[in-house]
C-alpha cells in the first residue's frame, strides 16, 4: 500500500503554503509602496522619510517571516509565526499612521482588507487571530472618534458598524472553517484506519494462501526450503493473530491415557 499522509500533515502543509503566499504578497505590496514613497519624495532627498524607513523595516520583517514559514514543520510554530506576522503588520500600520496621519477613508479600507486577510488567508486559531485584529480595530476606533479627524458623526457610526460586522463575520467564518477541518480530519483518520485494517486482513489471508507442505505422520509443516519443520500451531501463530490453547481429544485420551479414561 502506498504511503498516506496523515490528515493533520496535509492540512499543515496547505496552511503553510497559504501563509507563505500571503506574506510574499504583503512583502511585494509593501516594497512597491515604499518605492512609490521614495519617488514621491523627489530626487533631492536629503534623508530617508520616516514612512519609508518604517516600510523598509516591514519588508525585512516580512522576508524573515517568509523564511521562518519555509522551515516550520509542526502546527504550533506555524501558528506562532503567523501570529507574529499579523502583529508586525499592525505595528507597521500604526507607526506609519503616527508619522503620516490619514484623514480619508483609505486607512479604514485597509483595515477592513487586513481583517479579511487575517481571518481568511492566515490560517491559525481564532483566538490568535482576534488579538492583532482587535489591536487594529482599537487603533481605528481612536482615529474614527478623534475630534481632529474630518469625519462626520454619521460616518463615524457607519465605520464603527462596519468594523464590528467585519470582525464578527470573520470570526464566525474562521471558527466554522476550523470545525469543518476537524470533521474532515476525523473522517480522514477513520478512512485511514479502515484502509490499514483492510490491508492487514489482506496480508493475513495472503500469508496462508496456497499449498502448505505438511508431514503426513507428525503433521509438522515444512519451512525454509525443507531444512526445518515446524509444528502446525507454531506455523499458524507466527503468520496470523491466531493463538492456540491445547487440550486432549477423547480419542487421544483413550489411546495415550487409558488409565485416566478408566478412572
Amino acid at each position: 500500500m502506498s504511503a498516506l499522509l496523515a490528515p493533520d500533515e496535509i492540512r499543515l502543509e496547505s496552511d503553510r503554503r497559504l501563509a507563505i503566499s500571503t506574506v510574499a504578497l504583503i512583502l511585494g505590496l509593501d516594497l512597491a509602496i515604499m518605492i512609490l514613497d521614495l519617488r514621491r519624495a523627489g530626487p533631492g532627498l536629503a534623508s530617508v522619510p520616516p514612512v519609508v524607513a518604517i516600510r523598509l523595516f516591514g519588508v525585512v520583517f516580512a522576508a524573515m517571516i517568509a523564511g521562518l514559514l519555509t522551515i516550520v514543520k509542526t502546527r504550533k510554530p506555524l501558528e506562532i509565526t503567523i501570529f507574529l506576522a499579523a502583529l508586525g503588520v499592525v505595528a507597521m500600520v500604526v507607526a506609519i499612521r503616527a508619522v503620516n496621519p490619514e484623514s480619508g477613508t483609505n486607512a479604514f479600507a485597509f483595515d477592513l482588507v487586513f481583517i479579511a486577510t487575517v481571518f481568511v488567508a492566515l490560517p491559525t486559531r481564532p483566538t490568535l487571530q482576534m488579538i492583532p485584529v482587535t489591536l487594529l480595530c482599537v487603533a481605528g476606533g481612536l482615529r474614527i472618534f478623534d475630534p481632529g479627524t474630518q469625519i462626520s458623526d454619521s460616518d463615524r457610526v457607519y465605520f464603527a458598524i462596519i468594523y464590528a460586522a467585519a470582525v464578527t463575520i470573520g470570526y464566525l467564518a474562521t471558527a466554522r472553517r476550523r470545525d469543518l477541518e476537524r470533521d474532515l480530519s476525523g473522517a480522514r483518520n477513520a478512512e485511514m484506519e479502515a484502509l490499514m485494517d483492510a490491508e492487514r486482513a489482506k496480508r493475513e489471508l495472503q500469508t496462508l494462501r496456497g499449498i502448505i507442505p505438511i508431514c503426513s505422520h507428525c503433521h509438522r509443516v515444512r519451512i525454509e526450503d525443507g531444512r526445518l519443520w515446524e509444528a502446525v500451531d507454531m506455523y499458524v501463530s507466527r503468520r496470523t493473530d491466531a493463538a492456540f490453547s491445547h487440550g486432549v481429544c477423547p480419542d487421544c485420551l483413550v489411546e495415550h491415557y487409558p488409565n485416566v479414561r478408566a478412572g
